[in-house]
């Protein structure tokens, strides 16, 4: 009886978020077109695209990495850059228009794929098995900050992105200016089938979205987020040949609740941002 009626609250959550998105999605296109149409100007120096899968060394583990690193529009001098990383899912692509925003207010953004997103290359099993998924991803962000000639930078993830930058400023103090965490994955622990269901659901009906928006944005002609979709090309999908064993680890990972404990260790400035329009990790969760 407690089953079926947890499944009876699951079904009907996700029906409420997909009439959440129907509602919504296009009220914030709305919101955002504004801004957009403001910077269209800039967008000419924004797609500049300076660095490609460069070879990267991520914890003595060789691979080729995806990132892009974008100059401010003007420069802002004197600011550190920030490190920009996405959630669970997608890759660098996935928050190209926030790195349009920054670029817009003058700072260098670095954009970057962790390894078996986008097209970057696909890590061994090694990568991300046993316990060290994150440490790996982390030390291959600091490598590629050094990479792209910084030192410092302000860490700025979302979701599960978040998680890795905050292990990256755990282990290289030196590298993070300020870290930046946007609806963070990993506030608490995600325990029993049904609970871990649920946020699997949670990510299911914000890849649906966020892929429903990407092809109408690519479909339309007069569509503000155009231009930055023709810039991000094609990308590999992360649930490809060679990856659905690692996205299986990183679930197990995420569902470990491990951000509280990985913040005891970081040293710089931390600000935490959580949004209800998140519907993966909403504010009500965090």
């Amino acid at each position: 009886m407690k089953n079926t009626v947890r499944k009876r609250r699951i079904l009907t959550s996700g029906k409420k978020m997909l009439c959440w998105f129907a509602a919504h999605s296009t009220k914030n296109l709305r919101e955002g077109k504004f801004m957009y149409e403001e910077r269209l100007e800039y967008l000419a120096g924004f797609i500049r695209q300076l660095d490609r899968r460069r070879p990267c060394e991520s914890n003595k583990y060789p691979l080729k990495i995806d990132f892009r690193v974008f100059s401010g529009i003007p420069p802002l001098h004197g600011a550190a850059p920030v490190l920009l990383a996405t959630g669970w899912g997608s890759g660098w692509e996935g928050i190209a228009p926030l790195a349009f925003s920054f670029a817009c207010e003058g700072f260098d953004v670095v954009l970057l794929s962790f390894p078996g997103y986008g097209n970057s290359e696909n890590p061994p099993p090694n990568f991300y098995k046993f316990g060290g998924l994150y440490r790996n991803c982390a030390v291959a962000a600091t490598n590629i900050l050094k990479t792209a000639g910084f030192s410092k930078a302000y860490f700025v993830g979302h979701s599960m992105g978040a998680e890795i930058l905050a292990k990256a400023a755990a282990i290289c103090p030196r590298a993070s200016e300020k870290l930046v965490l946007m609806n963070p994955s990993g506030v608490r622990p995600v325990s029993g089938f049904w609970a871990k269901a649920a946020l699997a659901w949670r990510f299911a009906a914000s890849g649906a979205k966020l892929r429903r928006e990407y092809h109408r944005s690519k479909r339309s002609k007069d569509d503000y987020l155009k231009p930055l979709i023709d810039m991000c090309g094609q990308q590999k999908s992360p649930w490809g040949w060679g990856r659905r064993r690692q996205r299986w680890a990183e679930f197990k990972e995420l569902c470990k609740g491990q951000l509280p404990k990985i913040l005891e260790n970081v040293t710089c400035p931390v600000v935490f941002f959580s949004g209800d329009r998140d519907t993966v990790y909403p504010a009500y969760e965090s």
